[in-house]
């Protein structure tokens, strides 16, 4: 079995609202169950390790006993045929709890994750979700992230990327995808009212990617970008294939804003391949794409319409 564990900051015990599984503030468990068992799946099928029972999904609970040692946790629980071919499983493993790791922490810790530890173990789990203990698997691993609080200081030098933005938990990597999205084309046109604008396009193109994989299937719902907040009013209208639009919409949260291209199955029938998005920009300091994007570099992120993978592409 595979479990993976929220364990909060013992400060936080009894005091309230914490991150956990099916909380208020933390991730659901149908969702994340979604993610976790393909991805357990997926390495075993990658690898040629072949199972008598995949894993699925047995537990997954929200409960923190503080120093109970009970925490928040799930657990996906498969059988290998053999030991022998769970063995071309075992190198894999570390690779495959960091992923189960980094779909919740995004790998950087965002804010609301400070304190916490987010842990993923397969083989050995104890039966009150601590880990450590019970039977002996013929796979082991574990990792670990804790998110400890920044120490006070300057930045180092140079100043590192800064991490991508996530707006929903979900998949945001690019690897087996079916598509790709291309750098930043820039031209001069003019706005809805015929004054001057700059339009800024990417163009999406079908791409190969290992069938099974979690989101080598995923459909092309939504495209949003994430952009500094003043530069929202510059915006006059976006472009789906040459047909002019301003059925756009956002998306706001506490330190920036997302412009969003929604209802893309139904803008795009024929599906993403050689489409182009585009979005138009009054003339003026935001008709600079590290003006107008976030943290001075365009993030386009792609949705799948049940929001389970969300590619993040940063585009030039």
């Amino acid at each position: 079995c595979a479990t993976v564990q929220i364990i909060p900051p013992d400060s936080l015990f009894g005091n309230g609202d914490f991150f956990t599984f099916d909380g208020a503030d933390g991730v659901d468990c149908a969702a994340y169950g979604d993610f976790m068992a393909p991805t357990l799946n997926d390495k075993a099928w990658e690898v040629g390790a072949t199972m008598s029972a995949e894993f699925v999904v047995t537990s997954c609970s929200g409960v923190w006993g503080g120093p109970t040692g009970v925490r928040p946790n799930i657990t996906a629980c498969g059988t290998f045929a053999s030991n022998a071919t769970a063995q071309l499983y075992q190198p894999e493993v570390g690779e495959v709890l960091e992923e189960l790791v980094n779909f919740i922490t995004g790998g950087t810790c965002p804010a609301n994750l400070e304190g916490y530890t987010i842990s993923a173990q397969i083989g050995g789990i104890a039966p009150s979700g601590a880990l450590g203990g019970a039977e002996p698997s013929c796979v082991v691993g574990q990792t670990s992230q804790a998110c400890n609080p920044r120490p006070p200081g300057p930045s180092p030098s140079p100043t590192p990327s800064p991490p991508l933005v996530k707006t929903h938990i979900c998949v945001q990597s690019t690897n087996n995808i079916p598509f790709t999205i291309s750098d930043i084309i820039e031209t001069d046109t003019v706005d809805q009212l015929g004054f001057p604008a700059k339009q800024f396009c990417v163009k999406a193109s079908a791409a190969t990617c290992k069938q099974g994989t979690f989101c080598c299937g995923m459909d092309f719902a939504k495209m949003e970008l994430p952009i500094a907040t003043a530069c929202k009013p510059e915006l006059r209208r976006i472009v789906i294939n040459n047909e002019f639009s301003i059925a756009y919409s956002w998306g706001f949260y506490d330190s920036f804003t997302t412009l969003k291209f929604p209802s893309l199955t139904k803008s795009l029938p024929s599906g993403p391949n050689n489409a182009t998005l585009c979005w138009v920009v009054r003339p003026g300091p935001c008709a600079d794409p590290a003006t107008f994007c976030l943290n001075g570099r365009c993030q386009v992120n792609i949705f799948s319409s049940d929001n389970k993978c969300c590619p993040a592409t940063i585009v030039n």
